[in-house]
This record gives C-alpha cells, structure tokens and sequence, in this order.
C-alpha cells in the first residue's frame, strides 16, 4: 500500500509540474514590446511606446485606454500607477499624464514640473504619488493622489542629479524605501520631505554608471535589481544577499 501511495503521489507531482507552464497572450500591439504591466483590482494595465491598454480577462482581449492619446515620435510609456480612480502615466517625452476618471478622459499633469523628459518612476502609496526625472532637468517630485500641482522634494542626497535619480520605491508600513541609480537605498518617515541614506552592505558597486532598476517589497522583504543581481534585505536595507543565483545580469527589470 505505501509503494502505491507513493507512486500516485510521484504520478501527481509530475502532472503537476507538466501542466505548470506558460501560455502567450496575444499583445495590444504587434509591433511593439511593452513596458510596464500592472494589476490593479482585478484587471492588468499594459504600457507601451504608442498607448496605454486594459484587460479584464487575463490578456485575451485589450481595451486602449489612451487611443493615441500619448502617442508622439520617440515616446516611450514606462511606469503605470493608480489611486482610487486617478491612473498616472510616466513617460519618456510626455512627463506625466493621468486620467481622473479609469482611464475614460485624459490630461497632461505637469503643473509643478521644472521638466518633461524621461519620467524614470511614478509611484504611489494611495495618498502621495512620486515622480522622478532623468537628464536634463533631474528632479524628484510628489503631490496628493489625484488632480493638483506637484512639489519638488529632491535634496542634496537623493533625486537632484544622474548618481541619485531615483529609479524605484516602494512602502513597508509607514516607511518610504528609494532605490538611486548608484548611490543606494534611502528610508523616509516623513512622507518623502526627508530621506537618509542606509548602511547597504552586500550591494555591488556600480557598473557602467547604472546600479539600480526597480525596487520592491514581499511583506517585510525588500528587492531591489541592479546591473549586477537581484537582491534581498530583511533587514530594512541595512544589509543586502545577492538571490538570483547567478542568472541575473545586467537590467534585470
């Protein structure tokens, strides 16, 4: 009986596995890759170089939200966020857009911004949204999740120059984690008015001028991915282990 049991349980696992495999879904776009994906009550948002999509059923089929909207030469959609109703486009040319009302009407959200070109991130904890700004102007923005003007909150340490443009946040509890190109992860308790620099032993130095990608949080957990690896700290980024075994280099997004 138990060399039965144990077969239909090896029969059972490696059914498993086998039917554990991935399936295309046909993009908005023929032509062109996407950016961003993100999932937001249920429906996945989808951003690319011409428009901005949703999808309701798992990819099967795609609503433009944007119907060239935000098309323009040499754009490129890269950070979709939402709050409540409000959905806030980061872009490459356009700076950010959003739309107050699911994605039914559109606007250019600019006012407060000292520049429009190559938005890195726009984040929101639900109250605030952050936006972050690359070469030439630089500048590390907030305002409240919705319709209003934004505030430039970059100082001396974060947000104001190429070495520390933010490129990724996220929030555990109360606290604000920023991911700078390659001058490492800062905390805020304030909302984003003041950040402080945290000890990121194991972090690789920089390579090529590039060190972080994206950062994100599982619970407690923080990730952040760099030219070098993809990392984890549980230790509110005081220390860093290198997690991809390996298989991760450079820009892994």
């Amino acid at each position: 009986m138990k060399k039965l049991i144990t077969a239909l349980f090896t029969i059972l696992l490696y059914s498993s596995l086998i039917s554990a495999q991935w399936g295309y879904v046909t993009p908005p776009e023929t032509f062109f890759g996407g950016n961003h994906i993100l999932s937001h009550n249920g429906e996945l948002f989808f951003s690319n170089n011409l428009d901005i999509y949703k999808t309701t059923d798992n990819g099967s089929s795609w609503i433009n939200l944007t119907n060239g909207w935000a098309n323009a030469p040499g754009n490129a959609n890269i950070m979709i966020q939402i709050a409540g109703n409000n959905i806030f486009v980061g872009s490459f040319l356009l700076g950010v857009f959003m739309s107050p009302d699911n994605g039914s009407t559109w606007q250019i959200d600019s006012t407060g911004l000292e520049g429009s070109f190559n938005c890195h991130i726009v984040y929101t904890d639900g109250s605030n949204v952050f936006a972050s700004f690359d070469w030439p102007t630089y500048g590390f923005y907030r305002k409240p999740a919705g319709p209003g003007a934004w505030t430039r909150i970059n100082s001396n340490v974060i947000g104001g120059g190429y070495i520390s443009t933010v490129k990724g946040m996220t929030k555990i509890n109360n606290i604000l984690y920023a991911a700078t190109r390659n001058s490492g992860v800062y905390e805020s308790t304030d909302n984003g008015m003041t950040w402080t620099k945290k000890t990121n032993a194991g972090l690789p130095s920089p390579v090529d001028g590039q060190f972080a990608d994206r950062l994100l949080n599982i619970g407690p957990d923080l990730y952040v991915s760099t030219d070098n690896g993809i990392y984890k700290s549980t230790d509110q980024a005081d220390s860093w282990t290198r997690v991809d075994q390996g298989f991760a280099t450079w820009n892994q997004f």
